[in-house]
């Protein structure tokens, strides 16, 4: 599996701890859907402005959200590798979220 970060956003510092985290919660959820692990997945982390932007520009609700996901394909189409598509995550979420549920 390769997973693609991009954190230009200073709030965040990625670790090699938390990228390894996050490629076991992909693993496992792909596991759990029932695919294979050949696929190609972005994350950005961003600020809660660009989050907004997303939000409003693709959901056409004006406010900030946590994350965001970008699927390439529908359930049941999914090809058996390639990009699987883009999760984008609010920065300023992410802090607040972790202090909420002590991680």
């Amino acid at each position: 599996m390769d997973i693609l970060i991009n954190n230009d956003n200073e709030d965040i510092k990625i670790s090699d701890n938390m990228i390894k985290k996050i490629e076991e919660a992909l693993k496992t959820a792909l596991d759990l859907a029932g695919y294979g692990q050949d696929y190609e997945i972005s994350i950005s982390v961003v600020s809660p402005k660009e989050i907004r932007e997303l939000n409003r520009e693709y959901r056409s609700v004006d406010k900030e959200t946590d994350v965001l996901s970008f699927p390439l394909f529908e359930r049941g189409q999914i090809p058996s590798s390639g990009m699987l598509g883009d999760i984008v995550i609010s920065s300023q979420r992410v802090k607040e979220q972790a202090k909420e549920f002590n991680h």
